[in-house]
């Protein structure tokens, strides 16, 4: 980490975040943090502070992933204009057309939600994915729903769930959700599911295939799944 890194920091509050700012500012870094509290402490400690709209936005073109996308892609854009130079106004002529994706996505995953949620205020669940849709399993285990109702969240990696080990460690009764990306990571989200359906009962797979991503380029859309199933997914 030197002067050629930036770091994006995520949080409201988080001591953590504001150790991290602190180290990387030390570092000499360019920090910026995105948050919903215009009072957060990360913003006396950080280069650029940007205010974005809460979880519950009418718009998913103002929600904390399409954020990340647009910092993300406009930061790499800048730095890398002769390989990327369509890349920042892709992300936003794509992400125009993403509220009517998730409209269509809710209305086909709708019944195998509402089975999920039955389920899993029952049982333990073990969330496992890879590649981009790996965010989506770390965000539902830091969800505060999924804690006030005590549910047990356990998530795994797809390439540690291969490991028989850890295969075993997953007991029988757990409740199983698997996220199915298409990036390049897909092959081992597949084989992680020929072991599930081996051995398990419940299993409710959330594969960004049978998603209608019409509008949306494909490069576009691999990023985009867990950006939807954030939303379809709200317990």
């Amino acid at each position: 980490m030197g002067e050629k890194s930036v770091v994006v920091l995520c949080s409201d509050e988080g001591s953590k975040e504001l150790e991290a700012a602190q180290y990387a500012t030390e570092k000499k870094a360019i920090t910026i943090s995105l948050s919903t509290n215009e009072d957060s402490l990360l913003k006396r400690e950080v280069d650029y502070f940007l205010i974005h709209d809460n979880q519950n936005v009418n718009s998913l073109l103002n929600s904390t992933y399409s954020s990340l996308y647009l910092l993300t892609t406009g930061i790499i854009q800048e730095r890398e204009s002769n390989s990327y130079h369509d890349l920042y106004q892709g992300m936003i002529r794509n992400l125009e057309n993403v509220d009517t994706v998730l409209t269509k996505a809710k209305n086909y995953y709708k019944s195998f939600v509402d089975e999920f949620v039955e389920f899993a205020t029952e049982k333990n669940i073990t969330v496992i994915s890879s590649g981009t849709n790996y965010s989506q399993a770390i965000y539902m285990a830091a969800n505060k729903r999924i804690k006030e109702k005590s549910i047990g969240l356990n998530v795994v990696h797809a390439g540690e769930f291969i490991n028989y080990q850890q295969f075993y460690n997953t007991r029988k009764e757990h409740v199983i959700l698997i996220f199915m990306g298409l990036d390049s990571t897909r092959p081992i989200e597949e084989e992680a599911l020929s072991l599930i359906y081996k051995n398990k009962e419940r299993v409710f797979v959330f594969d960004a295939e049978d998603i209608d991503f019409t509008g949306i380029e494909r490069p576009f859309a691999k990023v985009f799944s867990p950006l939807i199933f954030s939303e379809i997914l709200r317990i």
